[in-house]
């Protein structure tokens, strides 16, 4: 009998838009295992920091340093952003956060220059209210001394509507409210306004990579936002025979 057996390889390019340059976050692990007697497993993590299907290539850069990082530049750097989140009870989660994304530089200039108001979607269940919510609070973020620390109840009030496991004071899980908080932001800012219907489409006859970029394409008809540009990848789940050698191969996102 064959034990089943499962790797990561490393990630890929997956999508990029023209006008951004951006780092990819993986907001949806790949929780699925699957096991079968004398079957093996592999899967392949995907990231879509690229729009095009390419090998992942990443070359350091030095855009944006000083040229010489000597003491001098160092204390005249700008202190902007460098701002602090009370704490309204218990929630170091969520202030943990909100500094991690302010400080992602697409995310935080989507809404330092109110890009997301071209965005944002109406037929939202929340309104828009959680991403107007989001943007108003990185905007103060960067624009309030750092001797001052800023509020984010109003915020809180919003993500609590959105999930209410969130009211109160109790201590949470940040992880679990970063998901929560992506799911909001993406529901009220996707550019897809009316989700086509679901078609049954067989792409198994297809290689893996064609296949691949097929289903993205299906996901990105219904689910298409700068919260995906930044923080959605694909998953690719395999499953080989051990007597036949067939293998049969799944996409998520």
């Amino acid at each position: 009998a064959c034990t089943p057996s499962s790797s990561i390889s490393a990630p890929r390019n997956y999508r990029s838009r023209t006008t951004d340059v951006v780092d990819s976050y993986g907001s949806r692990p790949g929780s699925s295992t699957q096991e079968a007697p004398l079957r093996s497993s592999t899967q392949e993590a995907f990231s879509n920091s690229s729009r095009k299907f390419s090998s992942l290539t990443w070359e350091p850069s030095s855009e944006g340093l000083p040229e010489s990082p000597n003491r001098t530049s160092v204390n005249s750097k700008s202190t902007q952003g460098l701002v602090g989140l009370k704490n309204l009870g218990n929630t170091c989660f969520m202030n943990s956060i909100l500094q991690c994304l302010s400080n992602t530089q697409s995310l935080r200039d989507y809404c330092l220059h109110n890009s997301h108001r071209r965005d944002l979607n109406n037929n939202s269940r929340t309104n828009t209210a959680l991403m107007e919510e989001f943007a108003k609070l990185i905007q103060t973020l960067w624009t309030s001394s750092s001797s001052e620390a800023v509020s984010p109840s109003e915020f809180k009030t919003q993500i609590q509507r959105y999930a209410p496991r969130f009211v109160g004071y109790n201590q949470q899980d940040a992880q679990e409210f970063l998901r929560f908080l992506l799911d909001g932001l993406h529901n009220e800012v996707n550019r897809v306004s009316v989700r086509p219907r679901g078609t049954a489409e067989d792409f198994d006859h297809l290689p893996d990579e064609e296949k691949g970029k097929k289903m993205w394409s299906k996901y990105l008809e219904r689910e298409d936002s700068k919260i995906v540009d930044l923080f959605v990848g694909q998953l690719k789940s395999s499953l080989t025979c051990s007597h036949c050698g067939f293998c049969s191969t799944v996409f998520d996102p």
